[in-house]
């Protein structure tokens, strides 16, 4: 079983995947570290999962925090995700590729494989973003 874990600005969202996806779970820490939100909230009452997957938007402490919680838990390290130049299909439009939040680079990726042609991706969190990918998978830019 994989464990998707998102880890937005001010909430953390939770998935299991053993052929299907789970219900989602969502964690405020807006008041909290992340790690006391995740302990508190029940992270080690989930299955054992045999591999971790997250994005964070959240920064390097945040990053640090969930690592910790999920090795202290399970004995698991989480592998991030980063943005790159080109993955499953689709071209990163950025000239430098770090400046897309990996929260938008996912929700664009998911996007154009689904449809496999122009698409706008509108992504609603934070912030409301919006994508544009052509038919060849190459993201044309967006807007914050």
């Amino acid at each position: 079983m994989k464990l998707f874990i998102d880890i937005g600005n001010s909430h953390i969202k939770l998935v299991n995947f053993d052929n299907h996806f789970g219900e989602v779970s969502a964690i405020n820490y807006d008041k909290r570290s992340p790690g006391d939100a995740l302990s508190a909230d029940g992270l080690d009452s989930l299955h054992v999962p045999d591999e971790i997957v997250c994005i964070s938007v959240a920064g390097e402490f945040v990053k640090n925090q969930i690592i910790e919680q999920c090795r202290g838990i399970w004995g698991l390290v989480p592998e991030f995700i980063d943005v790159c130049d080109k993955v499953s299909g689709v071209t990163n439009g950025y000239k430098y590729v770090d400046q897309l939040g990996v929260d938008r680079w996912m929700a664009i990726i998911a996007a154009w494989n689904i449809v496999q042609n122009n698409v706008m991706v509108v992504d609603i969190g934070s912030a409301m973003t919006i994508d544009l990918v052509n038919k060849e998978g190459v993201h044309l830019g967006g807007y914050i």
